[in-house]
């Protein structure tokens, strides 16, 4: 069988445009930007940490404490669907798992743990720049508390 010029131009773009669908499938996912912040919240009469100063109206609305210092901040980047963890010190982790995001929504699967044991397990609807504030257990002095914002 003779391919003709027309023919072979044909098959040739065919190919290319295949691969180029391949390759484009395998790009990764977009992935979230999450910030956690770890808050030790109490009544010890220190008032607001520096770093969470603008924060400060929604953990005191949120919280009755007079006192909150953040005890870590990292940041997670987990895929879009997928999943990131993170040590959030004080011998706890924090599992982010989140959904592709919709509507300029981002749902969250937070599971909060200490070893074996989980402390929080819950799932949040996050919005770009808008923190969500979790509850924790007790600490020493007061609560601990999860600060968490979508960065993009």
């Amino acid at each position: 069988m003779k391919l003709n010029h027309l023919s072979l131009t044909l098959l040739i773009t065919l190919v290319l445009s295949t691969l180029a669908t391949q390759t484009h499938a395998a790009e990764p996912a977009s992935t979230a930007v999450l910030e956690v912040r770890l808050i030790e919240a109490s009544h010890l009469g220190t008032g607001i940490d520096k770093s969470l100063a603008p924060y400060a109206e929604t953990l005191k609305r949120l919280f009755k404490f007079d006192s909150y210092r953040q005890l870590s901040r990292s940041q997670l980047k987990p895929s879009l669907p997928g999943s990131a963890e993170s040590s959030l010190g004080n011998g706890t982790r924090l599992r982010i798992g989140a959904d592709a995001a919709k509507d300029k929504t981002l749902t969250a699967d937070l599971n909060w743990t200490q070893g074996q044991r989980t402390l929080v397990h819950t799932r949040l609807q996050l919005s770009p720049g808008q923190p969500a504030v979790l509850g924790g257990p007790r600490s020493e002095n007061g609560s601990y508390l999860i600060l968490v914002t979508w960065k993009n």
